[in-house]
């Protein structure tokens, strides 16, 4: 491997890598293409050999599906011959038509949504419902909106597969008026559940309502298709801890007669 002035390199293959190889303070040149380090533009860049396959897994030790796109876009774009099976294998991933159709998919969204895509890590089975809305004109702005929201990769992945299993007005709506991910998920949750929906908002109440000891903390929770009472409680030390369990059951024969008549079962 030698340094070679970056004056030397006729060709950029830029696809907006987040972040930045390592080591930072020097660039990557591969027969004369430019491959990293394209916004700070260092002035010498080592010059590396062989099969891009394999040069790729050095220079960026991980990349996102977004990024994987943008970069057989741009090795496409310099007509370029590569294996994409072989590159994405060396980041432990399998090439599949699904995940080939969702690069496509992707390349065509904004920036912003691609970033938030990169920044939560979403994999292929959290993309894989926008493959329903390939028919959308303006898919764009439906996963505009949804970047907008900002949501974490659990909510995020949830209000993807809500939104593109049905992308209705109603669902529009939704997103567009939801100030934040929270409301916009329980609000598609309750159009897509609303029977559970409704049982949730009961077993809120009947949670609050309940006389639970001064220092237990008590809420109703949903976790995907599972939902329960979720309790949280200080303690001091040992004795304390048995003290507060006890107060917990004497209240076991109330807690399992009323639970059981407001849970329907």
């Amino acid at each position: 491997m030698n340094l070679t002035p970056i004056s030397h390199c006729t060709k950029n293959l830029s696809f907006s890598p987040l972040h930045t190889p390592h080591p930072s303070v020097i660039g990557y040149a591969w027969r004369g293409f430019q491959i990293s380090h394209f916004e700070c533009e260092p002035k010498l860049l080592l010059e590396v050999q062989g099969p891009l396959e394999e040069i790729l897994p050095i220079v960026y030790r991980k990349l996102s599906l977004p990024e994987f796109a943008r970069l057989f876009d741009a090795l496409r774009r310099h007509h370029l011959t590569f294996d994409p099976e072989k590159i994405l294998h060396a980041y432990h991933l399998k090439w599949s038509q699904d995940l080939s159709n969702i690069f496509d998919l992707l390349i065509n969204q904004s920036p912003e949504f691609q970033n938030w895509c990169s920044e939560k890590d979403l994999g292929l089975m959290e993309l894989k419902p926008l493959l329903l809305a390939l028919h959308l004109r303006d898919l764009s702005n439906w996963t505009s909106q949804i970047c907008k929201l900002n949501p974490n990769r659990h909510l995020g992945s949830k209000i993807i597969e809500f939104v593109f299993m049905n992308p209705s007005h109603e669902v529009w709506v939704i997103l567009e008026n939801s100030k934040t991910a929270e409301i916009a998920y329980q609000q598609l949750h309750q159009m897509r559940y609303p029977i559970s929906s409704q049982h949730d908002l009961k077993m809120v109440d009947f949670v609050k309502a309940f006389p639970w000891p001064a220092h237990v903390k008590a809420n109703w929770q949903r976790e995907g298709d599972r939902s329960g009472i979720r309790l949280e409680f200080f303690t001091l030390n040992s004795e304390d801890y048995v003290k507060k369990i006890s107060q917990l059951s004497d209240l076991q024969h109330k807690l399992q007669s009323t639970w059981k008549k407001n849970n329907g079962n």
